[in-house]
């Protein structure tokens, strides 16, 4: 019962969080923080190794709020399947590089 209602509400989490980005890239008027940095007001062919890759989420609102929507993903898959919590961390962080590694492969730039 318990497991069921922490995946519901990392799968709301999940919801809310891909809708900030989408209000950040396409009505940043209404985003919930009106500040450079959540609405990512910097030159992105800027950002170092680290920024680009490992520390993506700390560049601004649209990559943090991406970031929350992976992990609770990840997460949910980490609960369905009953992984003891040791074990889950490592395995969360395992699965979003995973996703990253997907990603950065299928991107086109």
């Amino acid at each position: 019962m318990i497991t069921n209602i922490l995946i519901g509400l990392l799968f709301i989490i999940s919801a809310i969080a891909k809708s900030e980005t989408d209000t950040i890239r396409f009505k940043p008027l209404q985003a919930w923080f009106q500040s450079d940095f959540w609405l990512e007001k910097k030159d992105v062919t800027k950002r170092s190794w680290l920024f680009k890759y490992p520390l993506a989420c700390l560049w601004g609102g649209w990559h943090g709020m991406d970031t929350v929507r992976i992990l609770c993903l990840c997460s949910i898959i980490i609960i369905h399947y009953g992984i003891i919590w040791y074990f889950a961390i490592p395995l969360i962080i395992l699965l979003y590089a995973i996703h990253g590694i997907i990603f950065e492969i299928f991107y086109i730039n």
